[in-house]
């Protein structure tokens, strides 16, 4: 057990627990592979990763998952990325509210009490409204549930700067870590962000994963609230690739906001 400084308590992941992988994208299970090895947890894809080239990336998930001996939730992979960026443009907020129902019905039919899920880092739509989701789908179950988030485009240990009073910590031996490199690097769909994650932090850093609690207050006063991926969006729309790009004011906080509102507990 480790005392920083800024009064969080770190502490090793537990291995004895129900546990489920949360995430948005086919792929982001690479952050954190020695923990999917170590726990094998049912894991839970929203989309199917195609973005807008149409080409899905689910079954490169499954194999990692398989090799893992892990096991895929029935929500995996439910939409294309156009058609959750659809829903979110056009504030579907019921389907996504049934989407949250749906995943607090799975986790409590496993006795989930361990989640591990995207953090909203403001960098991608899908990311921030994964980690709305999951805090929705817990908010429902009346069941005590640890629930953490990891950093996908921040450095393995931003965690740490989550505000948390308690951050994880699974420590990945050689072999673990050879393994997780590998499974990056034949990652063919990833390759230019796993090239682009080892210029900018270099490889050692992936031998830690950390998890803490997510920090609520992203969505009023933090990244998520001054996305990056309204100037990417911007971007794509002057190059004629979309009509209209997401925005956080008047697509994301007002889902947020429906997602708070009590909906039923589940057992």
């Amino acid at each position: 057990m480790v005392f920083a400084l800024n009064s969080y308590t770190e502490l090793p992941c537990p291995p004895d627990v129900r546990a489920a992988l949360i995430v948005g994208h086919p792929g982001h299970e690479l952050r954190i592979h020695g923990w999917l090895e170590s726990v094998r947890p049912t894991v839970f894809v929203l989309t199917d990763g195609s973005g807008r080239t149409g080409c899905s990336r689910l079954e490169s998930t499954k194999h990692i998952v398989t090799q893992a001996n892990a096991e895929c939730g029935n929500v995996f992979g439910l939409f294309a990325d156009a058609e959750l960026y659809e829903m979110l443009l056009c504030k579907e907020h019921q389907r996504l509210i049934e989407l949250a129902e749906e995943l607090a019905l799975q986790l409590a039919s496993k006795k989930i009490n361990f989640i591990l899920g995207d953090s909203a880092e403001g960098y991608n739509p899908s990311h921030d409204l994964c980690r709305l989701l999951i805090d929705a789908a817990v908010s429902q179950l009346e069941y005590p549930v640890t629930n953490l988030a990891f950093p996908l485009v921040d450095a393995p240990d931003a965690a740490r700067r989550y505000g948390s009073n308690t951050v994880y910590r699974y420590d990945l031996d050689d072999l673990a870590f050879a393994r997780k490199m590998f499974a990056a690097e034949s990652y063919h769909e990833l390759a230019s962000e796993f090239e682009n994650a080892i210029s900018r932090y270099g490889r050692e850093p992936f031998r830690q994963e950390f998890f803490a609690t997510s920090d609520e207050s992203a969505f009023s006063y933090g990244c998520a609230a001054n996305p990056w991926y309204e100037e990417y969006g911007a971007a794509q729309v002057r190059a004629g690739h979309y009509q209209h790009a997401i925005q956080y004011r008047e697509h994301m906080l007002p889902l947020a906001q429906a997602l708070k509102q009590p909906i039923r507990v589940v057992a």
